[in-house]
């Protein structure tokens, strides 16, 4: 089984300019996928011989898309704490197919989550460069030697974005009981007078009251609201950074 998904390759934010291939390897080995047989050969051009070698060994594995652009093959990993493979193809200058590889569902969905999660937290890339993001923000799985996906995952890649649009309600509710709140504050400052109110003590008793109590609500319904929307936040958090749903899509 096998799982995909896209990335855009980062511009130098100097030159706008697209990293080479030798770039792209440096960064990636920097997250310490690269093998060890292909770590100690110094010579580039070898290396790259080697990348595109191993990712080529792997064919028995991909549909015969997938084997074409196997040719477009510029990194080749290995995850050691799941042994899954890291199939890494450049088709055109900017966007990256990465292909995670392995037997075993559960082992394939936790070596993908690792490696989705070390691209998007990769501060120093992103210092460096433009914004690095997941195509469509999804990651499908494929079926062995098949274009018949049956996993779909959503890319979490902001988690505070993702709190508000799962939790809408207490995002709105807080928006307009702070709003509410600002144009309140004032006139519950204020007190009532003028010849309008001159002997209406209960006016303005009544008022006073109503505009107290308003804001009281409103505070409450905001710190409530507040809290509902960290919780949500948190309990996104501790979960993992893909959102997995069974869905089947023929092609790859």
């Amino acid at each position: 089984m096998r799982a995909v998904f896209h990335i855009t390759v980062p511009q130098n934010t100097a030159d706008g300019s697209f990293p080479n291939d030798t770039n792209v390897r440096e960064w990636l080995k920097g997250f310490g996928w690269e093998p060890s047989e292909i770590a100690n050969i110094t010579n580039e051009v070898e290396k790259a011989e080697k990348h595109k070698n191993l990712c080529l060994s792997q064919k028995s594995d991909l549909p015969e898309i997938a084997e074409k652009e196997l040719e477009s093959a510029i990194f080749f990993g290995v995850t050691s704490q799941t042994q899954s493979h890291i199939i890494v193809t450049r088709a055109n200058v900017g966007e990256l197919a990465f292909r995670v590889i392995n037997e075993k569902f559960m082992k394939l969905t936790l070596a993908t989550e690792f490696v989705v999660t070390k691209i998007i937290d990769n501060k120093k890339w992103i210092m460096e460069h433009t914004n690095n993001g997941i195509i469509n923000e999804s990651v499908t799985l494929y079926e062995k030697k098949s274009s018949n996906s049956f996993f779909i995952g959503r890319v979490i890649e902001n988690y505070v974005l993702e709190a508000k649009r799962i939790n809408k309600k207490d995002f709105w509710i807080s928006i307009v009981s702070f709003i509410s709140l600002i144009f309140l504050i004032p006139i519950a400052l204020l007190k009532p007078e003028g010849a309008i109110f001159a002997g209406k003590q209960d006016t303005i008793n009544f008022i006073e009251g109503s505009v107290d109590r308003l804001s009281t609500a409103l505070f409450a319904a905001l710190i409530i609201s507040a809290i509902g929307i960290i919780n949500t936040y948190i309990d996104i958090r501790s979960h993992k950074r893909i959102k997995w749903d069974p869905h089947r899509v023929d092609g790859e």
